[in-house]
């Protein structure tokens, strides 16, 4: 069973990204397969994914009638097999770029269009990764990081 979570980074705001954790790959894909259904998008071939972010479309309307208001801007799937602090940061930056583009409105250029799954975007996201995994090992081999429960 894939658990689902809504995730505001920053308390004082409305928008919000869902996180998909999954105990296992097949079961991350399952669940990537049932979103693309849901959402009517062709099924991608991410069979081998570790982590994924597919952004969503931010609707904005304060309307007297009809007042609809959706700041979901993104989904992000990770898979407890293949958990790592490297594919969290790698799915992390994604999710931030995506808050960048359809919540601040501000395109880093890394993306050059509006779908977050440019090359250069994911040139970025792989080495935030190897860095935050290279820092976590620095710091556990220094004592510096202890892994407690809740932490």
């Amino acid at each position: 069973m894939t658990a689902t979570y809504r995730i505001r980074p920053v308390s004082n705001t409305l928008d919000y990204f869902i996180l998909h954790v999954s105990r296992t790959q097949k079961e991350m894909n399952a669940c990537l397969a049932r979103w693309y259904k849901r959402n009517n998008e062709p099924i991608q071939n991410e069979s081998n994914t570790a982590g994924l972010v597919h952004t969503s479309a931010v609707r904005e309307f304060a309307g007297e009638t009809d007042g609809w208001y959706n700041i979901c801007f993104g989904h992000m799937f990770l898979n407890e097999e293949r958990l790592t602090s490297r594919i969290i940061a790698h799915e992390c930056l994604h999710i931030s770029m995506a808050h960048e583009r359809y919540i601040n409105h501000f395109d880093m250029m890394y993306a050059g269009c509006y779908d977050g799954c440019d090359e250069n975007e994911e040139r970025l996201a792989y080495y935030v990764g190897d860095a935050v995994q290279a820092v976590m090992k620095e710091l556990s081999r220094g004592g510096h990081w202890k892994r407690r429960k809740g932490k």
